[in-house]
């Protein structure tokens, strides 16, 4: 009776796959606790966190049930040759066998085109072309040079572009009114400590010339500006505000996220409590880039997130969180962003209408860099402390 079995069917090293090759010690079978153990490591979720951990656990869960699908067939074949099986059952286990082999082969060639695909994109992030080269030099040369972040000049520019001078000593803040120069700085909403070549990485080319334009700066009061660096407040689209053709907006609303500073004075006598939700006062028809903006907001999202601080996304009906739509950020930087703070960061916001599809972009593994400096940037903002955590003003109160 047992020449009735087809020598196909026996499970020998020389008819299997070099990678499925049957390991005949017994002492080498897992354990129970060491299979579960394979089948956590094996999981999708640690695909691209560990490939390697990865591969190696379904190749030896693989082999394992080979090793398996082999002794099982041994026990049905000497059942069979003593005639204790019946040859309809027999075809039956013999057939299944075969397809429980061509499975294990079938997932085994998967899993390694995967690694594959994984070892390579692991390879791409090490991106040694001469673009990506060219762009990381010139961070690295911008973090060497020394940086003035208060110039003189952006300051002057944005006191003429907001016209902001009265004549009388004293300056037009758009949340305040008229204040003590000394009272107000030139605040950047991109940082400067970013640099330029960052700048452009993330909303494309022409924004590199922009850092020291009055489109990245306000005139606000030591204290605001103090919070906005730290990601507590956010300055948003008001209600039913559009974009421009030149990428500005003209009604702005000032929101403060961290309700933890709601009581701490910000100037002009007043409590962030009682700033919160201001429409900002503009005395031209200058205006800041919504991009800068926007950016800034999705990192106070990321630092709001990390905290545990939960975002009150709406005061009354005055303003809504970020609601006008627009080509604000380059689409793959917006990708890498969500790659490195996860999704929920940015919950409930939509991406969809706010980026920049632009196929034609700098290295991936340099954007995915970029975003990883910008979400621990905004993470680690409670520790820059760049004034006082209680304002008085240098000229008596105002």
């Amino acid at each position: 009776m047992s020449d009735r079995v087809p020598d196909i069917l026996t499970p020998t090293s020389s008819r299997t796959s070099p990678d499925m090759e049957r390991v005949d010690d017994e002492d080498c079978a897992p354990t129970r606790s060491e299979l579960n153990r394979l089948r956590q490591t094996a999981s999708s979720s640690n695909k691209r966190h560990d490939p390697e951990a990865w591969w190696t656990a379904n190749d030896a869960l693989l082999r394992h049930d080979l090793h398996a699908a082999q002794d099982d067939y041994k026990e049905a074949k000497r059942l069979y040759t003593k005639g204790t099986i019946p040859q309809a059952a027999w075809d039956k286990i013999a057939n299944m066998h075969l397809l429980t082999c061509a499975g294990i082969q079938n997932t085994l060639m998967k899993i390694r085109h995967e690694k594959d695909e994984l070892e390579a994109n692991r390879l791409q992030k090490h991106d040694s072309s001469p673009a990506a080269s060219t762009v990381f030099v010139s961070i690295l040369l911008e973090c060497l040079e020394p940086r003035e972040t208060r110039k003189p000049q952006f300051h002057r520019d944005l006191k003429e572009a907001y016209n902001a001078e009265d004549g009388d000593e004293s300056l037009f803040c758009p949340v305040f009114g008229y204040a003590y120069p000394a009272n107000l700085v030139a605040a950047h909403i991109f940082p400067v400590q970013l640099g330029r070549t960052v700048m452009g990485m993330i909303f494309g080319e022409p924004a590199a010339a922009e850092m020291f334009s009055p489109r990245n700066g306000l005139l606000l009061s030591i204290p605001i500006e103090n919070e906005f660096n730290k990601h507590r407040l956010v300055i948003v689209p008001a209600n039913g505000a559009e974009l421009q053709e030149n990428g500005t907006i003209n009604d702005w609303v000032l929101r403060v996220i961290d309700r933890s500073i709601l009581n701490k004075r910000c100037g002009g006598g007043c409590t962030f409590q009682a700033i919160d939700g201001t429409e900002l006062s503009f005395q031209s028809d200058a205006r800041p880039a919504a991009s800068y903006l926007y950016l800034h907001y999705l990192l106070s999202l990321i630092r709001a997130h990390a905290l545990g601080t939960k975002v009150e996304l709406q005061k009354s009906d005055r303003v809504l969180p970020w609601a006008t739509p627009g080509p604000y950020i380059r689409a793959s930087m917006v990708r890498c962003l969500v790659a490195a703070a996860g999704e929920t960061a940015f919950a409930p916001h939509k991406f969809d209408a706010c980026t920049i599809d632009d196929r034609t972009c700098k290295p991936k593994s340099m954007e995915q860099a970029v975003a990883e400096v910008l979400v621990r940037r905004a993470t680690e903002a409670e520790s820059r402390e760049t004034g006082s955590e209680d304002f008085y003003p240098k000229n008596g109160e105002w």
